[in-house]
């Protein structure tokens, strides 16, 4: 079988606490799988070391009559292509997006800084909205492909009630994930209903700018506490996870495209409230598998926490809806052997 060459940021393999890193790590693993001769070159820190870029553009021109999968952030992504354009101009790169700002960022650019593009043979974008933008900008050779997870491990979800109702937040810990709003409807619910009736634990990476604010608001909230980091690379962590009845993603980050967490709150079985920014809509199915409420509304938020406080029957029959809709996201079905027949235009074996 030919040989494919990978480029992309999978940090130290270890670490899932950022979503480049967790969804490089399910992709090498997956072309691992489907191409026995796969050559990776991290770019992990290659903006600070030259040799890693060095190294990129070796192994690119090598592989420069093979196939070749791209897959790191806009900006990165951008640079990269605009240096292979330049040097390599007769090459083509699949290009697996990772977030939802490539279309805006493209709109924004001048059409002479648009043409480096034309160098990408696919786009891989991850929500439909995506590709229908990029169609807009004239784009034709862009194909829908939805975040992916190994489902290795189906955690147990009791469907017992329990009190208090637990929630959850699995994500960076910076003010655009939600986390103020999160804490605000907390304190709001705590003084109609008291705070024994539910908890909320959040689980990530502190941002060093937000550190301080954020300890001393939750530290201020007696039913609400931060509880570190929950590396769900351990799958057995899936079981911590299913132990909440719903997850918070409140979310106004512009970055935002297709976060993989959504589909680690399915596999445990954890409905969610989430915010219809970006192209949350399209994933989480409104009053099936969560609650869509709007962009930085508190009230909205309280509002859909209570409900769930309230009635827990609605959360125990989201679970099972959240489990069906979890295996259309399994990486060997979303990345299976006729997609990459497809963009790669070969027999996979």
């Amino acid at each position: 079988m030919e040989k494919i060459l990978f480029i992309g940021d999978c940090g130290n393999f270890k670490n899932t606490s950022n979503g480049v890193y967790a969804k490089n790590i399910q992709l090498f693993n997956r072309l691992k799988e489907v191409f026995v001769t796969l050559k990776h070159v991290n770019t992990n820190n290659w903006k600070k070391n030259p040799s890693v870029l060095l190294n990129v553009l070796r192994s690119i021109w090598q592989y420069r009559k093979k196939d070749i999968i791209i897959s790191l952030n806009t900006y990165s992504s951008y640079k990269l292509i605009k240096i292979v354009k330049r040097l390599f101009p007769s090459i083509r790169l699949n290009y697996f997006v990772i977030g939802g700002i490539l279309p805006n960022f493209i709109s924004q650019l001048e059409m002479k800084q648009r043409e480096c593009y034309s160098i990408v043979k696919w786009f891989m974008v991850e929500s439909q909205e995506m590709k229908r933008k990029m169609e807009l900008l004239g784009y034709k050779n862009v194909i829908h492909i939805p975040n992916f997870k190994k489902i290795a491990y189906i955690p147990e979800k009791s469907t017992e009630t329990s009190v208090p109702f637990r929630f959850v937040f699995l994500s960076r810990i910076i003010p655009e994930k939600g986390c103020d709003l999160i804490m605000e409807a907390t304190r709001r619910i705590n003084k109609e209903i008291g705070e024994d009736k539910f908890l909320v634990h959040f689980y990530g990476k502190i941002d060093d700018s937000y550190e301080s604010q954020f300890l001393k608001i939750i530290n201020e909230i007696p039913n609400a506490e931060y509880k570190g980091f929950l590396n769900l690379a351990d799958v057995s962590n899936y079981d911590v996870l299913a132990s909440y009845s719903a997850m918070l993603f409140p979310t106004f980050w512009k970055g935002e495209g297709f976060p993989g967490i959504l589909i680690d709150a399915m596999i445990a079985g954890t409905p969610v409230i989430a915010s219809e920014w970006g192209y949350n809509t399209e994933i989480i199915e409104n009053g099936t598998t969560g609650i869509i409420i709007k962009s930085k509304n508190v009230d909205e938020l309280a509002n859909a926490m209570n409900s769930f406080i309230c009635n827990h029957s609605k959360v125990a029959e989201m679970t099972r809806h959240c489990r069906i809709q979890a295996m259309e996201y399994d990486t060997a079905k979303v990345l299976n052997k006729d997609l990459f027949a497809k963009i790669l235009k070969k027999e996979i074996e």
